[in-house]
């Protein structure tokens, strides 16, 4: 019976060996997965919804066409099974050429999971050494750190203590006759805003902790000298104390301030000032004026 119908046997051999041709992807994959209109001013350039949305513009899709293409194209690979090798011609784009800096989250993530983790039998991960101090010069901080501390110092905390310049300290630092108090004062305080990443993973505050404490010892065997350095020394551990919320620490490092500042004749500003430069009674001004301030503060807590 003839029904009209005609079957057409082909052979398995042609079927297999015709794939679907890739097509071109022509939209970026931001745009393919809000499936709106890709446009871009030039071919290399970021597409509009990209551009607005300031994130990159990948055509992972484009290249996985520019890849089956070419091997389409070229035929079986001569290297054999290797996993990393590249066929000829293919075009891989930069998709990160225009954030070349940004490490994306998602691989940041990915490596971060594939560390082992103690709670899982795994080891932890051995964390840098760290040197907070000057190994030829103990009582110093490490003099990669001092340089940013210095920094730090002035950036953050320049406002609440006048009586110190950046310039000075700054010549001192480099000249390497910066006294040891006042280099772990400033370190100890500075390094709160520390982002190194090795002073980070250590924590910032036992960092801080450790400087303080080298300072508070070098105190001991200087305090009974006064001396305008010693007392800005004393000043800083002061409001360190203050800031750590460590009052009777505050109330004694106040009361040493007081009693050198007036030994050395701070109180009476005209008594010494024929023989200064004005840059030194500026100085001895804003310090008398900080100590002052610093009574007050400690006062309160009374």
């Amino acid at each position: 019976m003839d029904d009209g119908f005609q079957f057409i046997i082909e052979s398995p051999q042609n079927s297999q060996g015709h794939k679907k041709r890739p097509r071109l992807v022509t939209s970026c994959d931001n745009c393919r997965l809000k499936k709106i209109k890709c446009l871009q001013a030039q071919p290399e350039a970021k597409c509009e919804a990209c551009k607005t949305a300031k994130i990159p513009c990948r055509f992972k899709d484009r290249e996985r066409y520019f890849a089956e293409r070419s091997r389409a194209i070229a035929g079986p690979p001569p290297y054999g099974n290797d996993p990393n090798a590249k066929p000829s011609g293919v075009v891989i784009p930069d998709g990160d050429s225009y954030y070349p800096n940004i490490r994306h989250p998602i691989d940041v993530a990915r490596r971060a999971a594939q560390q082992p983790r103690p709670e899982h039998g795994g080891h932890p991960q051995p964390q840098p050494s760290v040197h907070l101090f000057d190994i030829e010069r103990p009582q110093f901080p490490n003099k990669h750190y001092m340089a940013i501390f210095i920094q730090l110092f002035f950036e953050h905390l320049a406002n609440e203590f006048p009586f110190l310049s950046y310039e000075e300290l700054s010549n001192d630092f480099w000249s390497s006759i910066m006294s040891p108090l006042m280099a772990n004062c400033i370190a100890s305080m500075a390094s709160r805003y520390s982002t190194e990443q090795e002073l980070v993973i250590r924590g910032l505050h036992n960092v801080a902790q450790a400087y303080a404490e080298n300072a508070k010892t070098i105190l001991q065997s200087i305090a009974h000298i006064p001396s305008l350095d010693t007392l800005h020394g004393i000043m800083l551990l002061s409001w360190s104390e203050y800031k750590n919320n460590r009052i009777p620490g505050l109330r004694s490092y106040c009361q040493m301030a007081m009693r050198m500042a007036i030994d050395i004749g701070l109180s009476d500003q005209n008594a010494t000032s024929a023989n200064l430069s004005e840059n030194e009674r500026n100085t001895r001004r804003a310090t008398w004026a900080s100590v002052l301030q610093l009574h007050l503060t400690a006062s309160s807590f009374r």
